[in-house]
């Protein structure tokens, strides 16, 4: 079983990984090293709060969205659909039909 620490550094060699940067471009958004995010990623390195703020920043990834699949446990498809209701501010007639789809595929 993975540490804290060691599953907040694989978020973010995801979170990077699926924004399609290197470590070189995350360095330069972050002014760190790329030694320093390699070790970061690696759990070599214990990471600051202010360290982790520069990184959610750079990764356009709010830090409540950051520590959202620690909140739960909840499979990584409920997390993202989530993320993604988050993002689009659903209308209340859309959640109402959303609501009606899971509990339709609930009864079945």
């Amino acid at each position: 079983m993975q540490t804290t620490l060691e599953q907040i550094s694989e978020r973010i060699r995801q979170l990077r990984i699926k924004q399609g940067l290197t470590q070189q471009e995350l360095a330069e958004k972050t002014d760190l090293s790329v030694p320093y995010i390699s070790q970061i990623e690696n759990n070599h390195r214990n990471i600051s709060l202010e360290t982790l703020l520069k990184m959610t920043q750079a990764l356009n990834t709010p830090l409540s969205d950051f520590f959202l699949p620690f909140s739960s446990v909840t499979p990584n498809e409920l997390t993202d659909l989530i993320l993604e209701l988050q993002k689009i501010q659903p209308s209340k007639e859309l959640l109402q039909h959303i609501l009606a789809i899971i509990r339709l595929s609930r009864d079945n």
